[in-house]
């Protein structure tokens, strides 16, 4: 099978099949389903798969964890993975460009192109796939991905690094959650936290910065979906 080209609606879903299933091999939860409004803790902190997307921030011991949000990391492995590589707002330390406490303002505004402020609208839901921010004082951001549709029209699944907040504790590290979706007349507020969504990169919006091989290594796809987006998979 020949890979698809870009510039297709059929590479754009299975892009956002390969981000869907990027996240529930990082998160450790491959195919369960949290019951209505809870989740399903996934990693812990010390899992191999956890340490490689945090690439060892969080940690070694418990005072460095205390102090250490890893919820950016999520976003920015996943797209290091599908291929966007050369974009300054990528930041890995794997492909030389980390910096420190800028996980989140390097996916926001005028900072990351793809980046878009969510519409303040009560039927809006971020499209499946999507690499999500929400907030409401700003430094109490959370970063997290949007898996598919939830338990009614009041949830979504969501999928989620940081799961147990910065602790010391070595769990949770990651978790899938079923997650509230409010309307507060204003905006749209997500999680038990009722942070209000701020900023959505849909797969769509994330296409044209894909320049090197996606690699799916580890993820549950198909033999078909690697070959569909010209994937590398061990």
């Amino acid at each position: 099978m020949q890979p698809l080209e870009r510039s297709t609606p059929e590479f754009v879903e299975c892009l956002t099949a390969a981000i869907v299933a990027l996240s529930r091999h990082f998160c450790g939860v491959v195919d369960a389903l949290p019951k209505p409004g809870e989740k399903v803790n996934g990693r812990d902190k010390l899992d191999p798969v956890y340490v490689a997307v945090t690439e060892h921030r969080d940690g070694p011991g418990p005072e460095q964890r205390k102090y250490y949000s890893s919820c950016g990391d999520q976003l920015h492995a996943i797209l290091e993975r599908i291929g966007v590589r050369n974009e300054p707002w990528v930041n890995r330390k794997a492909l030389g460009h980390y910096t420190n406490g800028a996980n989140i303002t390097r996916l926001h505004g005028g900072a990351c192109p793809p980046a878009k402020y969510a519409p303040r609208v009560i039927d809006y839901r971020p499209p499946v796939g999507s690499l999500c921010l929400m907030w409401n004082t700003g430094l109490d951001a959370h970063a997290f991905t949007i898996l598919g549709p939830g338990s009614d029209d009041r949830h979504i699944l969501t999928g989620n690094y940081g799961a147990g907040g910065m602790c010391a504790a070595t769990a949770p590290g990651a978790n899938v959650a079923d997650s509230p979706i409010l309307w507060d007349g204003r905006a749209l507020r997500f999680g038990q936290s009722r942070r209000i969504l701020q900023s959505v990169i849909t797969p769509a919006s994330l296409v044209p910065y894909i320049t090197a091989q996606i690699d799916l290594s580890g993820a549950p796809v198909s033999g078909e979906l690697v070959d569909a987006l010209g994937a590398r998979y061990e």
